[in-house]
């Protein structure tokens, strides 16, 4: 009887854990609520797929700590559901941009890939779904479309200063110098937040590199190609912008430079001369053009500034 007691006591003991186990396994996956934004809500499981996504695209950022790889997925997902809850109320978001195949195309160029069927298994293969993929994507297409509709008429480009000073360089200059930058735009409402922020910033760039970083904190449309902006001729450049280029070595960055946009960091690394017989119609289009892209990133982080504080956002 002793025997068959023991017997029941190790079935019932077995039972036990194996229910524990099971338990343990369905808490660990279920969905939490951890944000609400507006009438929106961020779970684990969104924040999971965030990282994801945000991993395939830099494998650095594997490197980080849960705890802030959790902060970079949840304040990503912050900053998409803030642009989409603006944009429904102008746009379809159903509705496919022109330009949508174009930039997945970019995507998928940048990582040495040839085709969209190749894209879509290497999203596969990082836990990544495409078409949530490609919703992101759109959010980041119809913003800039926006930004461009509500402001373009209020550029204001001065295409005469423009031309004076780019016949300067070409007159004065038998060279003129190029540089290969990237950037990293943020924001803070107080010094103690850009205190906080800017040292974040400074121990990610030693831990995981410029690159990353960018990708981490930047809010400039830049930052999911880790910041980079690529070759550009001093006649682009603003002066403020130009001394401070001129004046760092190569691999090195700047310190934040206030601008109306926000506090931007540049980093240098590369730089190169180039004969000034440049081709004029094509220089001037090409300053003309960053000077509009300047003004309109401008607007925009100025804009989705003005929207997050009128985002209700709880944290559960």
């Amino acid at each position: 009887m002793i025997d068959n007691l023991t017997k029941i006591i190790k079935i019932f003991f077995y039972i036990f854990i194996t229910y524990s186990l099971i338990q343990s396994s369905v808490k660990a996956t279920e969905a939490k609520i951890i944000l609400k934004v507006n009438n929106s809500i961020i779970t684990n499981k969104d924040i999971e797929n965030e990282i994801n996504y945000l991993i395939a695209f830099n494998e650095e950022l594997s490197g980080l700590e849960s705890k802030d790889l959790n902060n970079i997925g949840k304040n990503s997902l912050l900053r998409e559901i803030i642009k989409k809850d603006e944009l429904e109320k102008y746009y379809d978001l159903d509705e496919e941009s022109k330009q949508l195949s174009k930039i997945v195309r970019d995507f998928y160029l940048r990582i040495n890939l040839e085709n969209e069927e190749q894209f879509k298994l290497f999203l596969k293969n990082k836990n990544v779904n495409y078409d949530s993929f490609k919703k992101k994507i759109s959010i980041e297409v119809l913003w800039n479309r926006f930004i461009y509709e509500k402001y373009n008429k209020l550029l204001d480009i001065d295409e005469s200063l423009i031309k004076e000073k780019l016949d300067k360089k070409i007159k004065l200059k038998n060279e003129i110098d190029s540089f290969f930058i990237s950037e990293l735009l943020f924001i803070s409402e107080s010094k103690n937040e850009f205190d906080l922020k800017y040292s974040k910033i400074l121990d990610n760039i030693n831990t995981i590199g410029f690159d990353s970083t960018a990708r981490i904190y930047s809010i400039a449309d830049s930052s999911k190609y880790g910041g980079e902006i690529g070759w550009i001729s001093e006649n682009q450049l603003s002066k403020e912008i130009l001394d401070i280029v001129q004046n760092i070595e190569l691999g090195e960055f700047s310190n934040p430079i206030n601008t109306p946009s926000g506090f931007l960091i540049i980093l240098l690394e590369d730089k190169k001369k180039e004969l000034a017989n440049l081709n004029y119609d094509d220089e001037l289009k090409n300053m003309l053009k960053n000077e509009r892209d300047k003004q309109l990133n401008q607007y925009s982080s100025l804009y989705y500034k003005r929207i997050e504080k009128k985002s209700i956002i709880n944290e559960l």
